[in-house]
């Protein structure tokens, strides 16, 4: 009697064991996903990105976090931007400045 309650364990044991492995494989895949940092990027700045097609040549960068800084770098009183963007054509790393005073990026 007791041989075929440790059987029964063993089964169920394996059943759980392939259940968790098959789980596992498949939820892997999920990983996968596209973060979409553009929408961390304030809306005016992105904007004036798709105006000037500036994505276009470029991407932004998530090397590091964050990715872009505000400020007001020329004294003017409204807040620019510097984005990290890998630029499509060459893969290298670089900084677009967006300036509010300034007509491009």
């Amino acid at each position: 009697m007791r041989q075929t309650s440790d059987n029964h364990k063993l089964w169920s044991m394996r059943i759980l064991l392939v259940f968790l492995i098959t789980i596992s494989l498949f939820s892997a895949g999920q990983l996968n996903y596209n973060r979409g940092i553009d929408v961390n990027l304030p809306p005016s700045v992105f904007n004036r990105f798709e105006s000037e097609n500036f994505l276009k040549g470029y991407d932004l960068c998530d090397k590091i976090n964050p990715f872009y800084l505000r400020g007001d770098f020329d004294g003017d009183g409204i807040a620019d931007y510097a984005i990290l963007v890998t630029s499509r054509s060459t893969k290298q790393v670089g900084i677009a400045i967006a300036r509010s005073g300034a007509k491009k990026i």
